[in-house]
């Protein structure tokens, strides 16, 4: 089963102003498809825990947290999109200092990043 992720998980979240070309999802790693992936889509291999993930009305999708530290290891969007999806994420209440300091504790981060998590702390 697939799970919302990505740039389309902070899209839903309404967290910045990224605007996803494809639709990201995150698939387990053992999915295995032998037909070519539809190039609406942009698959991404994960193991993901019951915590990453909330579900929707008829759909999953990686919790704001989840989303933003994927983005920031992949590197696909501009730092300014994470920063703003942190930020705004934060504002909302949708996600804790506690999931920040978590996330900073629990991983290598990238220098900017791990700068941009401390500032959220606060």
């Amino acid at each position: 089963m697939g799970v919302h992720s990505h740039q389309t998980a902070l899209s839903i979240y309404e967290l910045s102003d990224v605007n996803p070309v494809k639709l990201y999802m995150a698939i387990p790693v053992t999915f295995r498809r032998r037909a070519k992936t539809p190039k609406a889509l942009a698959l991404h291999r994960a193991r993901l825990e019951e915590k990453d993930v909330e579900q929707r009305q008829g759909f999953a999708v990686t919790r704001p947290i989840k989303a933003i530290d994927d983005l920031s290891t992949t590197e696909s969007v501009s730092c300014d999109f994470v920063q703003q999806a942190l930020t705004e994420g934060r504002r909302k209440g949708i996600i804790t200092g506690k999931e920040v300091a978590e996330l900073q504790r629990g991983t290598i981060l990238l220098h900017w990043f791990n700068a941009l998590l401390a500032v959220n702390l606060k």
